[in-house]
């Protein structure tokens, strides 16, 4: 499945330039025990790990920080060199080489990010940024405004009964 990209003639026809484009964006990430968070100039973005991600090694979790926050960015990045700049030289390092071969959590992490970026044609460059200069992204990371809501199960179940089952997600959220 890996080779599947080499197959692609357009892959093979776009080539790669000799001096790597000048970064146009800057995009500041962050993560957290709790979650993560990123800037780009004013926007902000954050979120809580879910469940199965708070077990997640730090490497891990920053690497995950960039990639979500892409994907909250993406109409702003789409077609655009953007530089990452984060606290965690692992991350950076396999944002950079585009993977690596000591971890194969980081590594699929790594490709995710990157077929992320490729569908929508952004190049991105990581740069180190010492966790004290990383104030905003770090805040973000960390303290979140409880916008999530829920319904008590046993009264959703009553109203199901009683209306029947919705055909939209009430409580659309990350998953």
């Amino acid at each position: 499945n890996s080779l599947s990209w080499w197959l692609n003639p357009l892959t093979l026809r776009e080539g790669v330039p000799f001096q790597p484009p000048l970064p146009t964006l800057t995009l500041v990430t962050d993560a957290s025990a709790l979650g993560w968070g990123a800037h780009l100039g004013q926007l902000t973005t954050q979120g809580m790990w879910l469940q199965h991600e708070l077990d997640l090694h730090i490497n891990i979790k920053e690497l995950r920080a960039i990639r979500l926050a892409c994907q909250a960015f993406l109409a702003h990045l789409q077609g655009r060199c953007v530089e990452v700049l984060t606290d965690n030289t692992t991350a950076m390092y396999y944002l950079n080489k585009q993977g690596g071969a000591r971890s194969s959590p980081l590594c699929r992490e790594a490709l995710l990010l990157w077929d992320l970026c490729l569908t929508h044609s952004v190049s991105l460059q990581a740069s180190y940024l010492p966790g004290v200069q990383n104030v905003l992204a770090d805040q973000l990371s960390r303290r979140f405004l409880v916008h999530e809501w829920s319904i008590r199960p046993d009264v959703i179940h009553s109203i199901f009964r009683t209306w029947g089952f919705p055909q939209l997600d009430l409580f659309a959220s990350r998953t």
